[in-house]
């Protein structure tokens, strides 16, 4: 179980690079039936589902904090695709990225001026 805590630490440091699962299990000795087994028992997530949600969560801090394009931030996380990057972060986030940046800055503007009246 040590190796993979430090393997989901590393996953965490990697999210930038695209992650090949097929060679994840190369680092614990694995096959990779027993490590996407194992990855799965331990994590609650396949080892691909877990790092595209990584590279979500990423995503929503570039989106809420950037005015970088939807396309950069999906270039910048690996995603081959605009288009490809909608579809996973819709399917964790239920709504677009650009949905989730007008929603994200409007609550902030709400909150702004909620500061500002008190």
């Amino acid at each position: 179980k040590s190796n993979l805590i430090f393997l989901k630490k590393c996953l965490d440091k990697w999210v930038h690079f695209t992650i090949y699962v097929k060679e994840l299990p190369l680092l614990d000795h694995m096959s990779l039936a027993t490590y996407h087994k194992y990855f799965l028992k331990t994590m609650g997530l396949p080892p691909a589902e877990y790092i595209q949600k990584k590279k979500i969560e990423k995503a929503r801090e570039l989106l809420a904090d950037t005015d970088l394009s939807v396309t950069e931030i999906a270039y910048r996380y690996g995603f081959s695709s605009g288009q490809y990057f909608a579809t996973v972060f819709k399917r964790f986030c239920c709504v677009t990225p650009t949905q989730f940046r007008k929603n994200i800055r409007k609550e902030n503007e709400w909150g702004a001026v909620a500061l500002n009246n008190i």
